[in-house]
């Protein structure tokens, strides 16, 4: 077990528990890393390193809008297998220059505004992963990502979120352009986002997607009911801009008022069969 809490006033260059910089080929296994300060930007940092592993590892920290689990910039071939996440406000974040990014076989739980908030990555894997919260009175997102080139697979993972009474999103793709040949793939996932038995109007998507090109939406299920009033909430929601996105046998379903698909983009999708 690994665990510091700093001092609030210590150097933020001393505010981690784990600082991974300029390393490669480490596995990190069996371990539970903890921290109990809320004080600290990050409580891991990659930086400048690749082929970095962990396996089997528990993450707890607080429950709360601070800190940041996971901050990683300039790294490549990352790989999260078979990890607890506990707490933090984002428990994975990217920054800048990241490639190569595997996260398969995770349990994330109880995080505060996100369980992956993920940009300019290049080459993604985020398969059989299970996220869910049930914090309450945040705005959240649980897998956020954009500026995403490359291969994208977002694959067999199963969303649970509850309780909430802010606008909340379980899985969001901006900004991010792939090819013909090879589009991002969205499939296979399970997911539920039910709020409380009010009838307050807040936005809820299941999954949103706005300003992309090239991606494939099979075979996902999607339950919502934010409220018994949110007229705005939506299953599936396409944005005003992108093109060649194709939705086919997904299952959507929004019980509480809303949309089952809001297309905000007049015509980009591609071919439509759900």
């Amino acid at each position: 077990i690994l665990t510091y809490t700093p001092t609030a006033n210590a150097e933020d260059d001393a505010k981690y528990v784990l600082f991974i910089d300029s390393v490669s080929n480490i596995t990190f296994q069996n371990l539970t890393i903890s921290a109990t300060d809320t004080n600290a930007e990050f409580i891991i940092n990659v930086d400048n390193s690749e082929n970095v592993t962990f396996n089997q590892v528990t993450f707890a920290t607080p429950h709360s809008n601070t800190p940041n689990l996971f901050n990683i910039k300039n790294s490549d071939n990352l790989v999260f297998t078979d990890n607890n996440f506990y707490g933090s406000s984002k428990q994975i974040n990217s920054e800048e220059n990241v490639s190569n990014l595997n996260i398969n076989n995770n349990r994330f739980y109880d995080f505060g505004t996100s369980a992956l908030d993920l940009s300019s990555v290049s080459n993604l894997q985020i398969n059989n992963n299970s996220f869910s919260t049930d914090s309450s009175k945040i705005v959240l997102t649980a897998v956020k990502l954009s500026q995403i080139s490359g291969n994208l697979d977002v694959m067999a993972n199963r969303f649970f979120l509850t309780k909430g009474t802010e606008d909340r999103v379980a899985f969001e793709l901006t900004n991010s352009n792939f090819t013909q040949g090879n589009p991002a793939v969205i499939a296979n996932n399970a997911i539920s986002v039910v709020g409380p038995n009010v009838s307050t109007n807040f936005e809820t998507f299941g999954i949103s997607l706005d300003n992309i090109s090239y991606v494939d939406l099979f075979y996902n299920t999607i339950y919502m009911k934010a409220s018994t009033n949110s007229a705005k909430s939506r299953a599936l929601s396409i944005g005003e801009t992108g093109s060649n996105i194709r939705i086919r046998n997904n299952n959507l379903d929004n019980q509480g008022k809303g949309y089952a698909i809001y297309d905000g983009s007049k015509g980009i999708v591609h071919a439509l069969a759900d």
